[in-house]
């Protein structure tokens, strides 16, 4: 007889409203939408998933062992911003979501959430990075570089993200089972999609760039930072097309 050991799902979230524009009953459909993502889709084992799953609940505050998603009211508060995360100051993560900014940008509000989720799930420090096979390395974000992309979940918009095989130089495979995004768009590792893009940490020129892919027009690239130290964002001195 096989016993396996069971394992937490994963960090408790709470979420929570302060937009006018996001009524109850939004809110409960979305939160249902992104348990569903988190635990059945992205909470599946490598290579399917990250084996990382996730609870939710809607509430006014977090408890002192729970990560927030908050969405907040009018416009980002950080210049260039669509959507992003941090560190709270006792360490726990924070994303912070625009609604009313994704609407006048004619974008569904449960893609940022979604986006920001599940790569606060992968890399709650913001410290992650893989060393590409061109010698520069890049963060462990798992949906820029599919972001122009989302799929449906009860009615709700979510994300498409890449999946573990991505951050591999192998690359594609041919079956379904190895596709390197959930939605089958990828074909080799490190593909920007048209309306994504990437972070890449040079050795050579020894800072942040950014890589647009310019087959579409990318939204307002989210941030990723930190409360005590400099950012990545902070770090990326030049854009490039």
């Amino acid at each position: 007889m096989v016993t396996y050991v069971t394992v937490p799902v994963g960090p408790k979230i709470v979420v929570i409203n302060h937009c006018d524009s996001v009524s109850d009953e939004e809110l409960i459909k979305a939160v249902a939408a992104f348990a569903r993502q988190v635990n059945e889709h992205f909470a599946l084992p490598p290579p399917f998933g990250y084996g990382i799953g996730a609870r939710f609940r809607i509430g006014a505050a977090p408890l002192p062992d729970e990560w927030a998603l908050v969405l907040h009211k009018g416009s980002p508060d950080v210049a260039g911003a669509a959507a992003y995360h941090d560190l709270t100051e006792t360490g726990c993560p924070v994303m912070h979501i625009f609604p009313d900014a994704d609407k006048a940008d004619g974008q569904a509000w449960t893609v940022s959430a979604t986006h920001e989720i599940l790569e606060t799930l992968v890399d709650p420090n913001v410290c992650t990075v893989v060393q590409a096979p061109d010698g520069r390395f890049r963060p462990k974000e798992v949906c820029d570089s599919v972001e122009a992309l989302s799929y449906l979940i009860d009615g709700v918009a979510v994300t498409n993200w890449v999946r573990p095989l991505y951050f591999e130089p192998a690359g594609a495979r041919t079956d379904d089972l190895a596709n390197l995004d959930y939605m089958g768009k990828v074909t080799h590792a490190f593909e920007v999609l048209p309306g994504g893009y990437e972070q890449v940490w040079d050795p050579v020129s020894g800072g942040w760039i950014e890589h647009f892919n310019a087959g579409a027009t990318p939204r307002t690239y989210r941030v990723a930072r930190k409360r005590v130290g400099l950012s990545r964002r902070a770090r990326r001195s030049r854009r490039v097309q």
